[in-house]
């Protein structure tokens, strides 16, 4: 199966962002060292490219954030299925 490279990786965290685009220096984190190698051999092969997401946009963030009401409500919207009412439903 053939996938068009590179990968669009969106994100919205600045310090993803940082590594992945090779601003930041070593850090002292082993675990974030050996994570930040693995993304840097994908980016210097062009499999992936990070593309920022604002929160607005970002449906992930509604269960991971405490949300503004107004943001709260656009994302619900974009992820739930809205029926209008049609009148009463007859059981009978």
């Amino acid at each position: 199966m053939f996938f068009p490279l590179p990968i669009e990786l969106q994100i919205d965290n600045d310090t993803c962002k940082a590594f992945g685009d090779d601003t930041v220096v070593k850090s002292r984190m082993k675990h974030i060292d050996v994570r930040q190698e693995w993304v840097q051999i994908l980016r210097d092969h062009d499999i992936f490219s990070l593309v920022h997401v604002p929160t607005i946009h970002n449906l992930a963030d509604i269960g991971t954030k405490i949300l503004l009401y107004p943001t709260f409500v656009k994302l619900r919207d974009m992820i739930m299925f809205w029926r209008p009412k049609t009148g009463a439903v007859n059981t009978n």
